[in-house]
């Protein structure tokens, strides 16, 4: 057998990077990314940006430092992009940065079903998804703005609202000209965007460019909704209208997805095509070891999901790719608080929250099962 050390050391093998920045977008398949990263991270003893009193990551507030004479290797968390800020924590010229966006009628559906009302009004439920949509607009509609207002919100234009194009508009210019400086700071900060209906060729990509293994790019598929609700289609009509009140995500979406079609023709087409075939069958070999599929659990808001298999139930790759992303929070402010760290303000407040033992030997374990 190789020694991989050796391998790199000579220049046959490319070292895996492990410096990434993945400003973790809404409603966009985010968490199971996030979760890869976060079991990789922990594999590895890196230090993460994080803050484990909140869901979203507000640089302002309190974040942990990294180890001592360390420097931050990954952020993964949702927070709202700020180019100069984000620079600082992981600078550019060693860090890997990259997101992922969705097509602007997926996204605005998703997150009007989510964040816009639509399950949190029981009305609604008497109406089709398209006519909730429509009440929704009119209801917009009866407040006053300006003639220049542009929607930006976690329903209306919520990938670029994520990736900080607020900044932008309070700078002076026209919609165009802040639009065009938006997307093309992004275009200069970001190395890859990945594209939510191409997710597996995403991550495979994205494997190439960080040198990683397949292993690395493994996700879930944890929850299976079975809402009929979700599969109603919206009429042309509301398309149209989505589309137009939409339209920064709509010349985000379109700028990268023509950089993403570059990717996928430089790296080859047919060349893709198989390594993601090969990926589809690694990764869905791996769920079925996770989980018994034969007895369909039903959770929350018509959602499905599956209990652990044997295997499952002692494979911690298993149990902590399924977690929910905040309890990995918590797992990895864990790791990074020792007894030589610069304790944050609120650090007594967190020390009550310390994982439990079964948690603890989650991470111990899939730490251990790294360098087997």
């Amino acid at each position: 057998m190789y020694n991989v050390y050796w391998l790199c050391k000579l220049g046959y093998v490319s070292p895996e990077k492990h410096n990434i920045l993945f400003l973790k977008t809404h409603k966009c398949g985010t968490s199971s990314i996030v979760n890869l990263f976060y079991v990789f991270g922990i594999r590895r003893s890196l230090n993460f940006v994080t803050n484990p009193f909140k869901r979203m990551l507000d640089i302002n507030d309190t974040i942990l430092p990294p180890r001592r004479g360390e420097y931050y290797n990954v952020q993964c968390a949702h927070a709202v992009y700020h180019s100069d800020i984000e620079d600082r924590l992981l600078p550019r010229n060693r860090t890997f940065y990259t997101t992922i966006i969705r097509s602007p009628v997926g996204l605005f559906k998703s997150s009007y079903m989510f964040f816009g009302g639509d399950r949190r009004n029981s009305d609604n439920f008497n109406l089709t998804l398209d006519e909730s949509v429509r009440n929704y607009f009119r209801q917009r509609d009866a407040r006053k703005r300006g003639k220049d207002y542009v929607p930006l919100d976690l329903v209306i234009n919520s990938a670029s609202h994520d990736l900080g194009f607020g900044h932008y508009l309070r700078k002076n210019g026209t919609m165009d000209e802040k639009i065009k400086q938006f997307i093309s700071q992004l275009k200069k900060d970001f190395d890859f965007v990945m594209i939510n209906e191409y997710y597996d060729e995403s991550l495979v990509l994205l494997k190439s460019f960080m040198n990683w293994e397949y292993r690395d790019i493994l996700y879930l598929n944890r929850l299976v909704s079975t809402s009929e609700r979700k599969k109603q289609n919206l009429s042309e009509e509301v398309v149209s209208e989505v589309l137009r009140r939409c339209m920064v995500d709509v010349q985000l979406y379109d700028a990268f997805l023509d950089i993403f079609h570059e990717r996928i023709a430089a790296y080859g087409p047919d060349k893709l095509a198989r390594d993601v075939a090969y990926f589809r069958k690694y990764r869905l070999n791996f769920e079925d070891s996770c989980f018994d599929k034969n007895a369909p659990v039903k959770g929350q808001f018509q959602i499905n999901t599956w209990n652990f298999s044997q295997h499952g139930l002692v494979d911690p790759t298993c149990q902590l790719l399924q977690y929910p992303d905040f309890k990995l929070t918590n797992f990895i402010s864990h790791l990074q608080v020792t007894d030589d760290f610069r304790y944050p303000d609120r650090i007594e407040e967190w020390k009550k929250q310390q994982l439990d033992e079964e948690s603890k030997r989650l991470i111990k374990a899939l730490k251990s099962d790294y360098g087997s």
